[in-house]
């Protein structure tokens, strides 16, 4: 008999749908644990096997990950959140080292994908369109002078996740505000067009990029994809996965496009599940299948644009319930 899979997932936080495609699929071959550094967090209460661990600041996380992966007898593990990943993918040579497989990509890539000035600058190494971005409002000012762009402009963190402290920033008082209060802004020209969220699964194992699903963003909420519909587009396959290829892309990565002006804008790159990814699933894209696929040593087959088209998503509220009893609040009733 085949060895079991146990699988760890970090920073579940509110990915309850996540965790339940996971369980499905490691029913009869494995175990789903499941990790966040809040007692609260809604997907640790909804099957699994509990590990408890400190936030990935703390100065033993990551000896403490590595202990119970080995107590646990872990042999894969994925990140949903921006940070810890980060964090992860300088540590993932480690984790080989203790039988982890980590999903996701090496530390010089990851950087690219959370520092929003790198990926652009990326993009424009590589000979994709890139929005125009700008770090230093010196640099901004001068490209505004010389018509290189013009109000108004997208203002957010240049390490931000999710939508937290984004403006639209009408003049330059306004530019000069936000540069004045958040630390490390970055300021990119406005497009406006229609913006598509993109899973990608690159099979670790074969290097080849074997599903791309295409969702048209009808609404966002909190950074999250909350409406939206099935598409698929011939010319946007063909982009994403020369751009897989190109930068780095190892297993799960999510990615926002913008098409404006007959062009198509990678502005980005997320190497972990998004939060849209719900919708790929129900359409027929099984990320976690390929996961435990190549983890069982299974090369996954190509199988790009296979999924239903037109089928819309609209995210509803949902709740978790569980007793105070629950050993998970013993001593952590802070949260």
């Amino acid at each position: 008999m085949a060895e079991k899979i146990r699988f760890l997932l970090t920073s579940v936080g509110r990915r309850a749908s996540l965790v339940n495609f996971f369980t499905k699929e490691l029913s009869g071959i494995g175990e789903l644990l499941l990790s966040d550094m809040s007692v609260y967090s809604a997907a640790l209460h909804t099957g699994g096997k509990r590990v408890f661990l400190p936030g990935y600041r703390s100065e033993d996380y990551l000896e403490t990950l590595l202990r119970a992966c080995d107590e646990n007898s872990v042999s894969g593990m994925a990140s949903l959140t921006d940070y810890e990943l980060n964090f992860l993918s300088s540590a993932k040579d480690k984790l080989k080292d203790h039988g982890v497989t980590f999903f996701g990509p090496n530390a010089e890539v990851s950087q690219k994908c959370l520092d929003k000035w790198l990926l652009s600058k990326e993009l424009e190494r590589l000979g994709f369109p890139f929005v125009k971005s700008y770090i230093e409002l010196n640099e901004f000012k001068k490209a505004l002078a010389a018509g290189e762009l013009e109000f108004p402009v997208f203002i957010k963190p240049r390490f931000g996740s999710g939508s937290l402290n984004t403006f639209v920033a009408e003049n330059m008082r306004e530019v000069e505000f936000y540069y004045e209060k958040y630390k490390d802004t970055i300021v990119q020209e406005y497009l406006v067009g229609d913006e598509f969220g993109v899973d990608v699964y690159r099979d670790i194992l074969s290097g080849e990029t074997v599903s791309i699903f295409l969702k048209k963003k009808f609404s966002m909420r909190a950074g999250e994809t909350d409406k939206a519909v099935s598409v698929k587009t011939p010319r946007l396959f063909e982009i994403v996965e020369e751009f897989a290829y190109k930068f780095g892309i190892t297993g799960v990565a999510d990615m926002d496009i913008l098409y404006s002006c007959g062009e198509y804008y990678i502005f980005d790159v997320n190497p972990r599940f998004g939060g849209g990814y719900s919708l790929a699933h129900e359409c027929g894209c099984n990320f976690p299948r390929y996961m435990l696929n190549n983890l069982r040593g299974i090369k996954n087959e190509r199988a790009i644009g296979n999924y239903k088209e037109d089928i819309c998503m609209f995210k509803s509220d949902g709740a978790v319930f569980t007793g105070m009893n629950d050993p998970a609040f013993r001593g952590n009733l802070n949260g």
